[in-house]
């Protein structure tokens, strides 16, 4: 299986910018240390060299994935039999946890809707076990929908995030 370099360079590029956002914690450390009269500008010029680090980011890693999730699986098909292929997907919807689940689900099935369509994310979902799918739909998904994908609006808008306050059982503040 021969993939493009692209690929390959897309993964240092994302990797040297999740480092690169790493690397600000210890600059947004000093200023807060520092202290002054000129910590609330340092403060502000960082924060918007995050968000412009973060936009990035989010953009790159979201045209790298939906280029990864219809590279992948196609090239995958062609070099393994319709029984292996599906005993790959049985072993991989079974080796995750709830927690990878929960944080890879909602995502991964939005970007898959982009490249393969609203159909194919409907059979690989009616795939998924139960109690994940129930999970999936009453609690990860909307979850996802409220805090992930409004926190990255509002990083590509430039607006503060719009968050609805979490909510515990029947909807009670907890």
């Amino acid at each position: 299986m021969h993939f493009p370099e692209k690929v390959s360079e897309d993964h240092h590029y994302l990797i040297a910018a999740l480092n690169k956002i790493v690397s600000m914690e210890g600059v947004y450390r000093g200023i807060v240390r520092e202290g002054g009269s000129e910590r609330g500008p340092k403060l502000a010029s960082w924060t918007a060299d995050l968000k412009d680090q973060m936009k990035g980011l989010n953009n790159n890693m979201r045209k790298h994935l939906c280029e990864e999730e219809s590279m992948y699986p196609t090239a995958m098909r062609d070099q393994v039999s319709e029984r292996e292929w599906r005993a790959m997907e049985h072993r991989i919807m079974q080796r995750g946890s709830l927690k990878e689940h929960r944080n890879v689900l909602p995502h991964l099935l939005e970007c898959m809707a982009k490249w393969a369509g609203q159909e194919e994310v409907a059979k690989l979902e009616a795939k998924i076990p139960w109690p994940v799918r129930y999970q999936l739909n009453r609690s990860w998904r909307p979850a996802y929908r409220k805090y992930t994908k409004e926190l990255v609006r509002s990083m590509e808008l430039d607006t503060d995030p719009q968050l609805l306050p979490p909510t515990g059982c029947c909807g009670f503040v907890s």
